[in-house]
């Protein structure tokens, strides 16, 4: 199973969770992540989002999925690096 985490820090919950629904389409199991910063306008009430997936198609098919929102929204995502452990 692969998993990564990406955020955009201004788009809001609602962007995010339209995300998530999509991905839930193809078998992308995601989790939202609270944001740890004070409340701001215009920042996300949302921290990122974690995807997870088995499969080289559904890893493509979240791609163009961040894709389509990136142009959407002309913002790019950003990565968290992987946690690795000791």
């Amino acid at each position: 199973m692969t998993e990564r985490t990406f955020y955009q820090p201004e788009l809001p919950l609602g962007v995010y969770r339209e995300l998530a629904a999509h991905c839930a389409v193809f078998g992308i199991d995601t989790t939202l992540i609270p944001q740890m910063l004070p409340f701001a306008y215009e920042h996300s009430q949302v921290g990122g989002i974690t995807c997870r997936w088995q499969t080289p198609e559904q890893g493509e098919r979240l791609q163009r999925l961040l894709d389509y929102y990136a142009r959407r929204y002309q913002r790019p995502w950003q990565e968290t690096p992987p946690v690795t452990s000791c």
